[in-house]
């Protein structure tokens, strides 16, 4: 985020505390803040080893036979990401930017050499979050 008259540090602290609220183990964790020049960034955990897309254009150019690990585990995903966005909608904001490049998919154990578990998170952008009147 570029700090200007518009977009002030005060302004992006206060979006941080709201990113802060959000402890969810479907959620990216901000873990930390700093500033370079005019640039105001983000360290988040955990870091990602596929875009949601991505992921699904690579299970299908997998073979047939290699590809039921991914499927079932995306299955099995969707309860994650919706109760993932319940939590955010539950704690007075909206995330108004769910698309397959904010939903991140981690490798969570290597099983064998070919094998892998994987984990979905949904990353959260400060201009993605929006305060509501509950």
């Amino acid at each position: 985020m570029r700090c200007s008259r518009t977009g002030t540090v005060a302004n992006a602290l206060l979006e941080v505390k709201h990113l802060q609220d959000l402890w969810y183990h479907h959620i990216v964790r901000l873990v930390g803040t700093y500033l370079r020049g005019c640039d105001f960034a983000l360290l988040m955990y955990p870091v990602a080893d596929y875009r949601l897309g991505q992921f699904l254009q690579d299970t299908v150019d997998l073979p047939s036979w290699n590809r039921y690990p991914r499927v079932a585990f995306l299955v099995g995903s969707m309860s994650c990401i919706a109760s993932a966005i319940r939590y955010v909608h539950d704690h007075t904001r909206k995330h108004m930017d769910t698309k397959p490049q904010n939903i991140l998919v981690q490798i969570e154990i290597v099983v064998s050499f070919d094998r892998y578990r994987w984990k979905v998170y949904i990353r959260n952008h400060m201009s993605t979050l929006v305060k509501t009147n509950n």
